[in-house]
């Protein structure tokens, strides 16, 4: 077992859609060396979509969800960029943490 894949699993934080105003579970964590600033959607049946917070870049098969909601999830990103960022770069450090994401977040 990869242990350290398991804590990084670990490390991140759900949002709900009662948080977002988005049809899908939002995960979102800190900062991880291997890859760029990004939040994973639960799109259902197991399954997930990676999107990096700043360019959009979709990781997965962006076919798997309906376009209007991608373009939903692309606004709240955009709403919501500052203070998603600052737990990716912050959170490790101890100087933020998932409470300081709610007390931030916006909604679509």
């Amino acid at each position: 077992m990869n242990y350290k894949k398991l804590s990084m699993i670990f490390d991140m934080a759900n949002l709900l859609p009662k948080r977002t105003g988005l049809a899908y579970n939002i995960w979102y964590g800190p900062k991880e060396p291997r890859h760029k600033p990004r939040v994973k959607v639960s799109i259902g049946n197991g399954k997930e979509l990676s999107i990096e917070i700043e360019s959009h870049k979709v990781l997965g098969d962006v076919n798997k969800i309906d376009k209007s909601e991608l373009t939903k999830i692309f606004k709240w990103l955009d709403l919501n960029k500052d203070i998603l960022l600052r737990y990716w770069n912050e959170a490790r450090d101890g100087k933020m943490d998932n409470g300081d994401v709610l007390e931030n977040l916006k909604k679509v």
